[in-house]
């Protein structure tokens, strides 16, 4: 078993309080790769897709990518039994608008991390509803 860290700070304060990341125990040797998701918003309006692990551990990678003055809205739901890793990296060009929308109903005792990464141009919007 290995750990996760996240949420690691660019520099050591306070760090002999154990406050600058956070340690998920996560065995990243057997955690099984799903398919990577790519989303293009040109003439989609709305997109959906679930998210359900397999194994002990899974992890996703997803794509979104919004070309100019394109909007879209992306619906995702999280169903995993047990772990489950979601990367989710967003490129918006100039005036492009995503909606993102995470449901997430997982098992109580589910670990599921959930990493988004933005980029905008010029006046691009993302906008973000995560229901837990």
């Amino acid at each position: 078993m290995t750990e996760m860290t996240i949420n690691k700070l660019p520099s050591k304060t306070w760090y002999w309080l154990k406050v600058n990341d956070t340690k998920l125990p996560w065995d990243s040797e057997h955690t099984t790769e799903l398919a990577e998701e790519q989303v293009v918003a040109k003439d989609q309006n709305v997109v959906r897709f679930s998210i359900n692990g397999e194994g002990s551990y899974s992890s996703k990678k997803i794509s979104i990518y919004a070309p100019k003055g394109e909007s879209t809205t992306v619906f995702m739901d999280y169903e995993a039994a047990q772990n489950l890793a979601v990367y989710t990296e967003l490129t918006l060009e100039e005036d492009a608008k995503v909606r993102l929308i995470q449901l997430q109903h997982s098992a109580e005792d589910s670990l599921i991390y959930n990493s988004i990464q933005g980029k905008c141009d010029k006046n691009a919007q993302i906008e973000l509803l995560q229901v837990f």
